[in-house]
């Protein structure tokens, strides 16, 4: 969650996202690594992965190589 954002959320009335700006989100790789492992026939993905929120590095040692 950005803190101190200045731009108006369109969602909402107030203008402001649902939620203190210091609310713990799980990592979605995490889950969906953990969900992969216990399974051979799902196939998982997230729809958004913003890159300069994150390490290149470190991003792809997390990131499994596709099978297919």
């Amino acid at each position: 969650m950005p803190q101190g954002y200045k731009s108006e959320y369109p969602y909402a009335e107030a203008g402001r996202m649902p939620g203190p700006e210091n609310l713990p989100l799980p990592d979605p790789l995490i889950w969906l690594t953990y969900v992969a492992a216990a399974t051979t026939t799902i196939r998982l993905g997230t729809g958004v992965l913003i890159l300069p929120q994150r390490n290149p590095v470190v991003l792809a040692k997390e990131l499994p190589r596709s099978t297919t």
